[in-house]
């Protein structure tokens, strides 16, 4: 292995930089593309078909029926409502949409590289590899093959802290008030994009008020960057304020409660700190543990003792950032019901890309010392507790593969084989992180590319391609056309044979039919065209109608009334 590392160590570093960030760049994106061909429609409910629905209202659409589905944010919706807008066909539409995620997903690449090398001092050659093994991380491909808004989480993040590593090197009044700014606006975008990213708002507001009064930032800069802030939070609350009268029918959700409700279970809070902390250690294979032992302690050395550096800062405060998730996912899911929710990656996982680059980049510059092995310990321990923690829940219910879509390790269930499996498969590549490093440190970004491709290769299948075929299998066709050819001005929809996915579904698949929710045991049906079960009950029982389209995947059929009922 030592020796077939040194030689991709010296190809890699004869490859010009920008050419290989440039291929690696276009690769990601038709790799995502070529996916995306096998997609019909939306699968994941209610989150699709809320950030879907947002995007129509914004883009002058048709209001929706949400029922009880949470409140979602429209920043993402906002970002994808002039595709939504142009009122193509459904599937057009939604493809149209995930090409819109493969392009932010493949920004990844060159925000990161621009990370590196201007925040971190990072070597071109590095940061290139490095970057690109970032930006493969393998949430990043799973989550741009459905409408969620980690799409814009992820190059979001990176260029939010990006501004902010340009703000402590400015040099000039202008480019700190320049770099002030926009780090308030992204991270004024962060919080519009999801409530969970109030930690960028707060580091961002914590970083300017600080940095003015310990006059290392102009207090103009400063002035300037808060004024962005405030902005652009008054301008999500107006936004969200919007879509919460329109869409959701006033029913809005206070965030804030919400995030500390659950302080009081304590057990909860505790066993999901260590749950996801080990998704996040296990899921970047380690490198993050190899990060945190080997390049912070240095850093925060110099910072306490005033010699820190302004890549130190920024090290220090992206951790701060991952700590910040890390608790409000934790307090989140203090009280979990289902077993993905003990290790929940998918609300930490937006610096996670930026953790491995930056794991895979800065050694290349400090050597390997001994702490490799304290990194491994601390896997080790962790993966015991969590493995033990998951034996004294019973959580009933599959898990959600979507949420813990990097995990290193097969997902039928989250039992604690399946913890102790994916713990050892990181420890594996730890160790092979470690080995190669000491010998060949630039061939660590290639190899983590290389072994990052089986669990890509498996969320690209489950749930991705899984999860397609579960809502859109052989025969299914959209209920469009048939509501089309009635010329319906309303379709109703039967509560009581509720299914929160296709409710969903027929709502993306009927853009111009507005829904009327009812009760088919106690009341008529509200149009001539409506859905319900194909055994009906109640009222809807004495009703004389005709299936005219039905859903091979669920027990859910379109009925039209008789003429004259």
């Amino acid at each position: 292995m030592t020796a077939l590392a040194v030689a991709v160590s010296a190809l890699t570093e004869r490859m010009p930089p920008r050419r290989t960030l440039l291929a690696g760049t276009l690769a990601l994106l038709g790799l995502r593309l070529v996916i995306s061909l096998a997609r019909s429609g939306p699968v994941i409910m209610a989150d699709e078909g809320g950030y879907l629905l947002n995007a129509r209202i914004l883009g002058g659409g048709t209001a929706a029926q949400m029922g009880s589905s949470p409140f979602y944010r429209g920043g993402y919706s906002l970002l994808i409502a002039p595709i939504v807008s142009l009122d193509a066909d459904p599937v057009a539409t939604y493809h149209a949409v995930l090409v819109v995620n493969a392009v932010l997903a493949a920004c990844l690449a060159p925000l990161l590289y621009a990370l590196l090398a201007r925040c971190f001092d990072v070597a071109p050659a590095a940061a290139a590899w490095a970057a690109l093994a970032g930006a493969a991380y393998p949430s990043v491909t799973a989550l741009s093959q459905v409408a969620l808004s980690e799409n814009a989480l992820f190059p979001l993040t990176v260029a939010w802290l990006l501004c902010v590593g340009l703000l402590l090197r400015a040099r000039t009044r202008g480019a700190a008030t320049a770099w002030a700014a926009a780090a308030g606006a992204c991270a004024a975008a962060l919080w519009t994009v999801h409530g969970r990213m109030l930690v960028a708002v707060v580091l961002t507001a914590v970083l300017l008020l600080a940095g003015a009064a310990r006059r290392r930032l102009d207090l103009r800069a400063a002035a300037g960057g808060l004024v962005v802030l405030a902005a652009g939070m008054v301008a999500a609350r107006v936004l969200n304020d919007w879509l919460i009268a329109t869409n959701y029918h006033g029913r809005g959700v206070d965030e804030v409660r919400r995030a500390f409700a659950p302080l009081g279970n304590l057990d909860g809070l505790l066993r999901n700190l260590a749950g996801q902390g080990w998704y996040l250690l296990t899921a970047t294979l380690g490198i993050v543990a190899l990060l945190v032992v080997h390049v912070l302690p240095p850093a925060l050395r110099r910072i306490r003792a005033r010699r820190g550096r302004p890549a130190d800062e920024m090290l220090a405060l992206l951790l701060v950032a991952a700590l910040g998730l890390l608790a409000i996912s934790a307090l989140w899911l203090a009280t979990a019901t289902r077993s993905d929710e003990l290790i929940y990656g998918r609300y930490v996982e937006p610096v996670a890309p930026v953790l491995v680059a930056l794991g895979l980049a800065l050694p290349t510059r400090a050597g390997w010392p001994s702490g490799a092995r304290t990194a491994l310990a601390v896997l080790a321990a962790l993966t015991v507790v969590v493995a033990g923690a998951r034996s004294g829940l019973n959580l009933p219910g599959a898990p959600s593969r979507w949420n813990v879509a990097s995990l290193p390790s097969v997902t039928g269930s989250l039992d604690a084989p399946v913890i102790a499996v994916a713990g050892l498969v990181a420890g594996t590549a730890l160790c092979a992180f470690v080995l190669v490093g000491r010998h060949a440190p630039g061939a660590l970004a290639p190899l983590a590319l290389v072994l990052f491709v089986p669990t890509t290769a498996y969320t690209v299948h489950l749930p991705v391609l899984q999860s397609e075929r579960g809502v859109y299998p052989a025969g299914w066709t959209s209920p469009r056309t048939a509501v089309e050819q009635r010329r319906a001005t309303a379709v109703g929809y039967d509560l009581d044979h509720f299914d929160h996915v296709r409710v969903k579904v027929y709502q993306w698949f009927l853009p111009h039919t507005p829904f009327v929710l009812f009760n088919g045991n106690r009341e008529r049906a509200p149009s001539a065209l409506f859905f319900s079960a194909r055994a009906r009950s109640g009222r809807l029982a004495r009703e004389r109608a005709a299936v005219v389209w039905s859903d091979p995947g669920a027990d859910q059929v379109l009925w039209q009334l008789a003429p004259g009922r």
